[in-house]
């Protein structure tokens, strides 16, 4: 079995494919019962902790072996490809992060546009040491998702990467506990640049610029509302409270942005209590806005 940190490069590279292949062939014979999927999980979970101490540059070199190994069909080698980088997300290491970016923004990716939404969520929910240059990158990586043809990996990136940040930078708790801070320090804060002079300027501008044309145009402005409430952050009430107070806006998009300041609030309670009662005493409200508002108070 792989050992992670006790095993030279060479040896892991030479166990790497031969466990990966074991997980696609378990996977194909997989059952619905439990031990079986605890078996896989396993495996995947083992072969994610060899990876996190790699470099990109072996990293890329198991990318190659994974790539050029044989396997029994293109349906298998297809699935080796996407639980390989599933792996990767589990690693959490940024190099391992850097290569899912290039994956990502690879327009000859052997990932299909059905397995990115995933990869990218995956690969956000698990860094390991979320650094602003990481977090950057990150941003980059959502950004040039930005595209007709990639509209649901953007919209679910920009979900992930403001959890992230909530997580990470901004949340008390979370902050601290998740992260390896008491070696590394804290990663970011949320008075760090990123979030205040890119992140969320960059979400304002385009939530500012979004349309209301129906389809997915809709649903990424809906995304982006989300996206906003999820950081947290007291910059985010500005944005927010122009979309609340536009009365040419659906109810059921106003409601989301007032049920969007619910961290928000738990951050910064005083900052939104005039606006929540303002909306919950007036009679002439939408139903929908009211509610959402007593919810969030």
């Amino acid at each position: 079995n792989i050992l992670p940190n006790m095993i030279k490069f060479e040896d892991l590279k030479q166990q790497f494919v031969p466990e990966l292949t074991k997980a696609v062939t378990a996977f194909f014979q997989l059952s619905d019962s439990c031990s079986g999927k605890k078996d896989v999980s396993g495996l995947l979970t083992t072969l994610a902790f060899s990876v996190r101490p790699l470099s990109y540059q072996k990293i890329k070199e198991l990318e190659s072996s994974v790539k050029g190994a044989s396997y029994q069909s293109p349906e298998q080698k297809k699935l080796a490809l996407v639980l390989f980088y599933d792996v990767l997300a589990m690693s959490g290491s940024n190099p391992a992060l850097m290569l899912i970016k290039e994956t990502i923004e690879s327009s000859s990716s052997d990932l299909t546009l059905k397995d990115k939404p995933k990869l990218i969520v995956g690969a956000l929910r698990s860094p390991f040491t979320p650094t602003r240059e990481l977090m950057k990158e990150m941003l980059q990586m959502v950004k040039s998702q930005k595209q007709e043809s990639t509209i649901p990996v953007y919209n679910n990136g920009l979900i992930a990467l403001t959890n992230l940040v909530y997580r990470a930078c901004v949340d008390p708790v979370t902050s601290v506990t998740a992260y390896p801070v008491r070696i590394y320090g804290r990663f970011c804060s949320q008075d760090s640049e990123f979030i205040t002079q890119e992140l969320i300027p960059y979400l304002a501008s385009e939530l500012e610029n979004a349309s209301n044309g129906g389809g997915d145009e809709e649903t990424t402005k809906l995304i982006l509302i989300a996206s906003l409430g999820k950081i947290g952050h007291k910059r985010a009430l500005v944005p927010l409270s122009k979309v609340i107070e536009n009365i040419h806006e659906t109810p059921m998009t106003r409601s989301l942005a007032v049920s969007s300041l619910r961290r928000v609030a738990r951050q910064e309670p005083t900052l939104t209590r005039r606006l929540l009662l303002a909306l919950i005493d007036n009679p002439a409200e939408t139903t929908e806005v009211r509610v959402s508002a007593v919810a969030v108070l």
